[in-house]
């Protein structure tokens, strides 16, 4: 697959083959000017994007760099390192300074602190510059650096696995102690073309929240050549309102409880709402609410309420009492829940235009009092 790499070698050949005779692509430089280019040849310091048939294991084996110091632009930088280890604190910012998280490339994007030879590297930097790449005896250590995964520490978090196991985990939460607002939770640019990738349309892999109040608050997620089906596993703090998401291609799903996972199967789906809002106060009764559109083509929704935790059963027949679809059998919290019927059954297959009838049934655990059945009509048109 693809990953970031640098030529941690000095010496008269430094093509690509030459440093990593078993990559099988070109190498991708970047600028923040220019974007992505193919680069001929791999320069000390800085990163590339190669692919590689299998995992690159092979010994680089030449003249170690020397040179210690990088030009870097305003922007985002794709960097390499020295030929030894360096730790983020080694490495000293002159006429710039770094805006963001160290980033390298391992079935998704990851924080790090520390960088390692023939590996490459994101950083943000405010401004034209250079990075030092010192040593404990040379240069003092930096006394300042950026990580900020310690705080996003506790936030609500989504973990995406796509089939091959490359993944990529977003935050978000409603806080107002980060010391700094949400743009500097960036992510690098975004990866040629074939390579996974997932984060939210700002360009972030962590947001905060509007605070306070009945706001709602509507994220998009993006997600590049992703192997499907991709699971999206949850966590969510007990205090978090209520969570859901939705795409054209997925039936609204409620995120509760607290964890969970689903399956994203339908390789249409390169773009998901993550919608929160206030806390739902528990209802006082069993409700099925009417569908919306009613009649409808090619999908409606179908909401409904649950006075406590309750295994919940939503099915679709036909007028002669035939299952077409079961849309819900499951144990939910509390609240107020939302399915959508896109007029297919069971097997996937679209029905035909007619009547069709909505069961809910819904039996309160927990010790809790209660059983409820409804049925109400819906109306399919194409």
């Amino acid at each position: 697959g693809w990953n970031l790499v640098s030529n941690p070698l000095a010496g008269s050949n430094d093509s690509v083959l030459a440093v990593f005779p078993a990559s099988i692509s070109p190498a991708f430089g970047y600028s923040p000017s220019a974007g992505y280019q193919i680069a001929p040849s791999l320069n000390p310091l800085k990163g590339y994007w190669l692919r590689f048939e299998s995992p690159p294991t092979a010994r680089i084996i030449g003249v170690a760099n020397t040179d210690d110091t990088l030009s870097v632009d305003a922007g985002w930088n794709l960097i390499g390192t020295r030929p030894d280890t360096v730790g983020i604190t080694q490495i000293i910012p002159l006429n710039t300074s770094i805006t963001s998280d160290y980033f390298n490339y391992f079935d998704g994007y990851n924080r790090v602190d520390t960088l390692i030879p023939g590996n490459g590297y994101w950083v943000k930097c405010s401004g034209a510059g250079s990075l030092i790449f010192s040593t404990p005896s040379n240069v003092p250590m930096a006394t300042e650096t950026y990580p900020l995964g310690e705080k996003i520490d506790g936030w609500n978090k989504l973990l995406f696995t796509d089939s091959k196991g490359k993944r990529e985990t977003l935050y978000f939460d409603q806080v107002t102690d980060t010391g700094s607002s949400a743009g500097l939770f960036e992510l690098p640019p975004l990866p040629p073309p074939g390579i996974f990738d997932v984060r939210f349309s700002s360009g972030r892999y962590a947001e905060i929240l509007p605070s306070g109040g009945d706001v709602q608050s509507v994220l998009t997620i993006n997600l590049q050549s992703a192997s499907y089906p991709v699971t999206l596993a949850w966590e969510l703090n007990a205090n978090q309102d209520r969570v859901k998401i939705e795409s054209p291609y997925l039936q609204i799903q409620d995120l509760s409880p607290s964890k969970g996972s689903l399956q994203i199967r339908d390789e249409k789906i390169t773009a998901i709402s993550l919608i929160t809002g206030a806390r739902v106060h528990s209802p006082g009764a069993f409700r099925l609410l009417d569908s919306y559109p009613n009649p409808f083509n090619p999908s409606t929704s179908i909401e409904y309420e649950i006075p406590f935790t309750s295994r919940v059963k939503i099915e679709v027949f036909n007028l002669l009492g035939d299952r077409i679809m079961e849309l819900i059998d499951a144990v939910q919290d509390a609240g107020a829940h939302e399915v959508t019927w896109e007029g297919r059954n069971d097997e996937g297959m679209e029905v035909a235009s007619g009547i069709y009838l909505l069961r809910m049934n819904a039996s309160s655990l927990n010790g809790n009092p209660g059983a409820f059945q409804i049925v109400k009509k819906i109306v399919l048109m194409r």
